[in-house]
């Protein structure tokens, strides 16, 4: 009999009968829903009469920010005071949404970092960017939300005309032909060749990342504009600008680039590395496999590097310059695409955003279908190193709800789109959404993406009381606690899988990105960091019970001596498959275990490894779908008389666990299951505060739990403390260091603990 699974709990269900539903008839439920429940355009737009407007500006000050690190964390600073790291982001398309933006509301509930965009289409005239239709936006919006501080997104996307007046600056194919794009969306190599103008459908040539000649004219732009705000008095209000534009809007490099300006971008990036370039450089074109290898491909993998930095050096070239204009403290931020993927546009240069003298703060977007309740969440980009670094990280809450308009409430794009049906779903999906970044220390913005999304009662609401119970818990001093175990990435390490040969690359996903995603089900605490900066400080994870090395898919001598510097205090390594994946059985000898790669891939090696079918559909659930043919080369340790092996792997009884001395290894095939990662960290004597079923999230003062699926939870604390139910602010009632708790799947509670 067929099993339905609701969250993670298992049910039993009778099956009546099998049928088709009736299209007409659902269709027509689902008008009635929409007319029932959409509320976007109902508020008509309230504009600040113009006299009282500019009596406001003129009696205002010149508001500041800045991102510092100050006791631990990485506070938002507004006029030397610290506001709660919580932005309400203005739709996309402004202007076609007036009625729907209710930036008083958010500024009511305590939220008065609003962004407004500017750009796209609606500001450029005859391929030239039009100042006076910005400027007019600009004061309309204000007047919108006059008590707003404003973040202004400076949209950069280049529209057609541009290029037609400078065709050396296109994006190119490596054959020449142009790289188009579809207004905010570029297109495969397979579409760019078919494109011919006249433009139509909104498609056109493309403007290189490298392009200095439009890196001039966004500066000249963004300084006329800055200008004419400092002019009329605007430039008060504004506290901040968020750099946007290209591909989804996030600079993100979708496809490759052997236009003239990247080939010169490559040769200065080449020179600062290395400090001479070959005066016959070409750039390379790998064929399509997997990997590039690294005894003969380093040049590909530089070109790789410099793709990947090329989109965020002209943003913070960009921020660079509108730091000078305005003269006083502004926050600068961007968009980035989702890091450590198996896609060419994921990010991989977080590492140079954290030694940025001129950029502030990243954002980046969460899975859209693991926001609904009873989905694990996580978060893969490195806020440990963020806060290290003092970088303020905002994830972007685009949290999709019943006051959308009609057109985005379609079933088929219900769940896909993280929607909830009303405000006890809402509530839940916010408080676990929300809540990560809480217990990280970092911030969120809510995009109002097509406007009307927060219209509905108690949406702004819960909103505002989440962002207060945040404030007052960012009031002290970052409490000293860690978790047991980290993941630690290593960006350039990944950047040895061949993006620029254009293959398709799912185990990334999985491997990185997905394995993250996934160990949030796992119940037990970690954080991220990037190789990168992990080194700097050795002393901080050689104190963690267990660290997951993934995407160290090349193992330098630097590499190893990282990996053996934590082994020798004893903590348990667990190494994620493409680990030493080109260095096959030629690594020295040394108290390390040496990594033996497999030199064929098995067909699904994921699943044979663990026999655990369910593993492949909970990843297609959570973390996209995923091709397990296509994973690399599965990993085991060597079998020495010194070596003490721990396990084996079932389908061939090699060693997958091994100690030597004081340290464990695991070597794994491509991924961790939940429960697996829970055990190792609780076997490595690490805090391990339920067994299953559960999404913790928590710091030294705060605990976000989320229910995975139904039943009693006793809930291990950290430590003997004091536990206050933050939504009814009640002490709540603990067994020794155990706090019970009875949920229902789907449901997040909030906690603080205070020794």
């Amino acid at each position: 009999m067929p099993a339905l699974v609701i969250a993670g709990a298992p049910s039993i269900t009778v099956w009546h009968r099998w049928g088709v539903e009736d299209y007409d008839a659902a269709n027509s439920a689902w008008e009635k829903f929409r007319a029932a429940y959409t509320t976007a355009g109902a508020g008509k737009t309230n504009f600040e009469d113009s006299v009282l407007f500019d009596r406001r500006i003129a009696d205002d000050v010149e508001h500041t920010a800045k991102i510092v690190k100050q006791d631990g964390r990485v506070r938002f600073l507004v006029d030397g005071k610290e506001e709660a790291p919580v932005i309400y982001k203005n739709p996309y398309s402004w202007g076609y949404s007036w009625g729907d933006f209710d930036g008083r509301g958010f500024a009511r509930e305590g939220v008065r970092l609003q962004s407004f965009q500017v750009g796209c289409a609606r500001h450029w005239t005859n391929g030239v960017w039009n100042v006076e239709a910005t400027m007019r936006d600009i004061r309309d919006m204000m007047r919108v939300s006059p008590e707003a501080l404003v973040i202004l997104s400076f949209n950069a996307s280049a529209h057609p005309e541009f290029a037609e007046k400078h065709p050396d600056e296109i994006w190119r194919n490596p054959d020449g032909t142009p790289c188009v794009g579809k207004w905010e969306h570029m297109y495969s190599r397979h579409f760019s060749s078919k494109y011919k103008k006249p433009y139509r459908d909104g498609c056109w040539p493309w403007i290189s990342h490298s392009s200095k000649v439009y890196l001039a004219y966004m500066n000249e732009v963004l300084g006329e504009i800055i200008a004419r705000l400092k002019r009329e008095g605007l430039s008060k209000r504004i506290v901040g600008v968020h750099f946007c534009g290209w591909h989804d809007a996030q600079f993100a490099p979708y496809r490759p680039d052997y236009s003239l300006p990247a080939k010169e971008g490559f040769r200065e990036f080449l020179a600062e590395k290395y400090g001479k370039v070959s005066e016959t450089l070409e750039l390379p074109v790998p064929e399509k496999k997997p990997l590039l290898n690294p005894e003969k491909e380093k040049l590909a993998h530089d070109f790789n590097i410099y793709l990947h930095l090329a989109p965020f050096r002209i943003q913070e070239s960009m921020a660079r310059h509108a730091k000078k204009c305005f003269g006083k403290d502004i926050v600068c931020m961007h968009w980035c695409m989702g890091p450590f993927t198996g896609e060419m546009p994921g990010a991989f240069y977080l590492d140079e955003f954290m030694k940025s003298d001129a950029m502030d703060a990243l954002v980046a977007q969460p899975s859209y279908t693991r926001r609904l309740p009873g989905h694990p969440v996580g978060c893969s980009l490195p806020l440990a190193s963020f806060t290290r670094s003092g970088k303020l990280y905002i994830d972007e809450l685009d949290l999709r709800a019943w006051g959308e308009i009609p057109g985005y409430v379609r079933e088929e794009s219900m769940g896909g789109l993280g929607f909830a049906m009303d405000l006890p779903e809402w509530e839940a999906v916010n408080r676990k959404m929300a809540g990560r970044m809480v217990a990280a220390g970092h911030g969120f913005w809510y995009y109002d993406i097509s406007g009307g999304f927060y219209n509905p009662s108690g949406i702004k609401e819960d909103i505002g009381s989440a962002v207060r119970t945040y404030a007052k818990l960012r009031h002290g001093a970052a409490p000293e606690w860690k978790a047991s175990a980290a993941i630690v990435v290593d960006s350039e390490g990944m950047l040895w899988s061949n993006f620029i040969g254009e293959p398709k690359h799912p185990n990334g996903k999985a491997i990185v990105n997905g394995q993250i995603g996934l160990l949030a089900a796992s119940g037990v605490p970690f954080d991220v960091w990037t190789y990168d900066d992990a080194m700097k400080c050795t002393g901080e994870l050689s104190s963690r019970k267990v660290v997951v090395l993934a995407g160290f898919y090349r193992v330098d001598d630097v590499r190893r001596r990282f990996f053996e510097s934590l082994a020798s205090n004893g903590v348990t390594l667990v190494f994620l498959a493409g680990t030493d994946g080109f260095r096959k059985n030629v690594r020295k000898e040394g108290s390390f275990p040496r990594i033996v790669a497999e030199d064929k891939s098995r067909e699904c090696e994921f699943l044979s490894r663990f026999h655990a079918d369910w593993m492949r559909w909970s990843l297609g659930i959570i973390g996209g779908d995923i091709a397990f043919s296509h994973m690399p080369p599965s990993y085991y340790f060597d079998e020495k008389s010194e070596t003490v092996v721990l396990a084996r792997y079932a389908i061939d009884r090699k060693p997958a666990v091994v100690r030597r001395g004081k340290h464990i290894a695991v070597g794994q095939a491509a991924g961790l299951t939940p429960r697996f990662f829970n055990r190792l960290v609780r076997e490595a004597g690490g805090y391990v505060p339920v067994e299953k079923g559960m999404e913790v999230e928590m710091s030294g003062e705060f605990i976000s739990v989320t229910a995975l699926e139904s039943g009693h939870f006793d809930f291990r604390l950290p430590f003997p403390c004091k536990v206050v139910n933050l939504k009814t602010g009640q002490t709540a009632k603990t067994v020794g260091d155990v706090l019970p708790l009875d949920l229902v799947a789907g449901e997040t509670r909030w906690y603080s603990i205070e020794k």
